[in-house]
C-alpha cells in the first residue's frame, strides 16, 4: 500500500468541519437577502416613484433661484434632529442633478455637522455628555481621537462604525479643533455624498420622460457600479484601518463576529432567524402588493384590443344623457349640481337605460362610447347623492371609486371597474383619460355631448385637442425653457402613453406643433407636472 503523503493529510486534516456545518446557514441568509431585494424592487415598481419625485422637485424648483439653498436648509434641520441624511441626499441627485445634487449635499451637510460640533460644545454639552456616558463606543472613539487627532476623524468618516448625526455632537466633547475637524469632515464625506447622490440622479434620470439611450443607459450603469464599487472599498479600508488604531467596532461587526461563533456549529443565529422572517414579511408585502396599491394608484395595463368591429351590430341611444349634457353643463365643463340635483329625472332614465343594454351585442366602438358615458353620468349621479361638498374626495372611497353599484347591461362595476378592467385593457386608447370626467377642476373638461359610436373618432380628438390648448388650466408649454407642464394624468398613466407613443414627450408633440419642432431641431423638451385640482366643478364654486 502506498504511504499517504503527509502534506495531502496536513491539508485534508486542515479542513475545518465547522465551515461545512456552517454552509446551509450562509446560504439561507443568501437566499434571504435576494428574496428582500427582489421583494422591494417589485414593490418599488408598483409605486409611482417618478410620482413622488415629480411633486417633490416640483416644490423645491418653485422656490427658483433659492432652491438650493431652501433644500440645504431642511437638510440641516433634518441632520440636527438626527435624521438620516441619506435620502434627502438621494433626493438631491433627482431634483439637481449629479454635479449641483453633490455641492449642495455636501455644503449643507458640512454645515450641519460644524453646528451640531458648536451646539455640543458650548449649548448643549451637558445633555450630549450624558448621553455620551452611556456609550461605550464613545469612550473609545474620544480616547482615539486623543492620540490620533484628525485622522481618527478621517476614518470615523469614512467608516459606518459610528452613525453620521451622532457623530456631529460627540465631535463637540473631543479635543479636536474646530476648524480640523470641519474640513476632515468635509473632504471625507465626499465620496459617500457623490454616491448618494449619483444613485438619485441615475434613477431619477431612468424614470424620466425623456428617458435614455441605450448609450447612456450603460454609461450610466457602469458608472453607478464603479462609484458604490469605490465608496464600499474605500469604507472597508477604513473599517479595518480604525480597528486597528482603535477599539471602535461597528454594532453590525459586532453582532457579524457574535453571529460567526454560534454558526460554526452549524446552528441558526438569532440573526438568521429575524433574517428569514424579514424575507417571509417582504415576499408577502410583494405578493399584496398589486391589490394594496391599486386601491390608491392606477394599476398598470397592457393596451390591447379585445372587441371586434362590426357595422352591422347593435346601436345605443344617447340622447337622454345629451338633454341632462346640454342643460347642465356649461361651455368651461362646469356643472350645475344644485339644478341637476333638483330635477334628476333624465339621469336617473339613462342610467336605467344603460343598465338594460344589450353590451353584448354592441359594436366596438359603440361599447367604447357607452363605457365612457357611463363613467361620466355614475359620477354625475354619485355627486348629487351627496351633493353639497366641496370634492369627490370628501365621499369615502368604499361609497365612489369602489363602490361596485353601477349596472351596464348584464354587468355590475364601480367607476374604478370601468376605468381599470373595462376601457383602459380593452382599448388602445389613451385618450379616454381626456374624456373621462371626475367631477373635479382638473378632470379633463366634461363635453356637453355624449360621446356616440358614430362619431367617437372625432369626439376623442376633439377632447384630446381641447387638453392640449396651450395656456389651459391643463396643459402650457413653455418656449423658452422647452418645459410643457402637464397634468398629473400623463404621470398617474404613464404606461399608457408609452405604450402609444414611446414616451410622454413623444405622446405630447403628436398634439402640440411646438414641441414637435422642438424634438426636430435635436432639443427635447422637459415634462413638469401641475399639481391636481380635486375641487369639485360645481358651477356654483366660490
Amino acid at each position: 500500500m502506498p504511504e499517504t503523503d503527509p502534506i495531502s493529510a496536513s491539508n485534508t486534516s486542515a479542513v475545518d468541519p465547522s465551515a461545512r456545518s456552517n454552509q446551509p446557514v450562509a446560504i439561507i441568509k443568501w437566499l434571504c437577502v435576494l428574496a428582500i431585494i427582489g421583494s422591494l424592487f417589485f414593490i418599488m415598481q408598483q409605486l409611482p416613484i417618478d410620482n413622488l419625485i415629480g411633486k417633490m422637485r416640483g416644490w423645491i424648483e418653485s422656490f427658483g433661484v433659492w432652491a438650493p439653498i431652501v433644500f440645504g436648509l431642511i437638510y440641516i434641520v433634518a441632520v440636527l434632529l438626527l435624521i438620516p441624511g441619506s435620502v434627502l441626499t438621494i433626493a438631491a441627485g433627482g431634483i439637481f442633478g449629479l454635479w449641483l445634487g453633490t455641492l449642495v449635499v455636501s455644503i449643507a451637510s458640512t454645515t450641519a455637522a460644524a453646528l451640531a460640533l458648536l451646539i455640543a460644545r458650548y449649548l448643549a454639552r451637558h445633555r450630549v455628555e450624558e448621553w455620551a456616558k452611556q456609550s461605550e463606543k464613545f469612550r473609545a472613539m474620544d480616547n482615539a481621537i486623543q492620540e490620533g487627532g484628525w485622522k481618527i476623524v478621517a476614518l470615523l468618516r469614512l467608516s459606518p462604525a459610528v452613525p453620521f448625526t451622532l457623530q456631529n455632537y460627540f465631535y463637540g466633547l473631543t479635543s479636536i479643533g474646530f476648524w480640523r475637524c470641519v474640513l476632515t469632515s468635509w473632504i471625507t464625506m465626499l465620496p459617500g455624498t457623490f454616491m448618494y447622490v449619483f444613485v438619485g440622479h441615475a434613477g431619477t434620470t431612468s424614470l424620466s420622460d425623456a428617458g435614455l439611450s441605450t448609450e447612456g443607459a450603460i454609461f450610466m450603469a457602469v458608472g453607478l457600479a464603479a462609484t458604490v464599487a469605490v465608496t464600499v472599498y474605500i469604507t472597508k479600508l477604513a473599517r479595518r484601518q480604525l480597528k486597528k488604531q482603535t477599539d471602535v467596532e461597528s454594532e453590525q461587526d459586532a453582532k457579524t463576529a457574535g453571529e460567526s461563533d454560534q454558526s460554526q456549529q452549524g446552528k441558526p443565529t438569532v440573526g438568521t432567524s429575524i433574517l428569514a422572517a424579514a424575507a417571509l414579511l417582504a415576499i408577502a408585502s410583494a405578493v399584496a402588493s398589486p391589490f394594496i396599491l391599486g386601491k390608491f394608484f392606477p394599476p398598470t395595463v397592457t393596451l390591447k384590443e379585445v372587441y371586434a368591429r362590426n357595422t352591422d351590430g347593435a346601436t345605443f341611444d344617447h340622447n337622454l344623457l345629451n338633454e341632462v349634457l346640454q342643460t347642465h353643463v356649461n361651455d368651461e365643463g362646469y356643472v350645475d349640481y344644485q339644478a341637476l340635483k333638483a330635477n334628476p329625472q333624465k339621469l336617473d332614465a339613462y342610467l336605467k337605460k344603460m343598465a338594460d343594454a344589450d353590451f353584448a351585442s354592441l359594436d366596438r366602438d359603440e361599447k367604447l362610447a357607452l363605457l365612457i358615458n357611463a363613467y361620466n353620468a355614475c359620477t354625475l349621479k354619485l355627486i348629487i347623492e351627496h351633493y353639497p361638498l366641496e370634492s369627490i374626495r370628501h365621499i369615502p372611497e368604499d361609497k365612489s371609486w369602489h363602490d361596485q353599484r353601477w349596472r351596464i347591461g348584464k354587468l355590475n362595476l364601480s367607476l374604478w371597474q370601468i376605468e381599470n378592467e373595462y376601457l383602459r385593457p380593452k382599448f388602445i386608447e389613451p385618450r379616454i383619460h381626456f374624456a373621462i370626467n371626475c367631477a373635479s377642476v382638473s378632470c379633463p373638461k366634461l363635453q356637453r355631448t355624449a360621446y356616440t359610436g358614430a362619431q367617437i373618432e372625432t369626439q376623442l380628438a376633439a377632447a384630446t385637442r381641447g387638453a392640449h390648448v396651450d395656456g389651459s388650466r391643463w396643459f402650457r408649454f413653455d418656449r423658452a425653457t422647452n418645459t410643457a407642464h402637464v397634468l398629473e394624468i400623463y404621470q398617474w398613466y404613464k404606461g399608457d402613453f408609452e405604450q402609444t407613443a414611446g414616451s410622454i414627450v413623444q405622446y405630447l408633440a403628436q398634439h402640440v406643433p411646438a414641441m414637435q419642432a422642438s424634438i426636430d431641431r435635436g432639443d427635447r423638451p422637459t415634462v413638469r407636472y401641475m399639481t391636481y385640482n380635486w375641487s369639485l366643478n360645481d358651477q356654483a364654486r366660490p
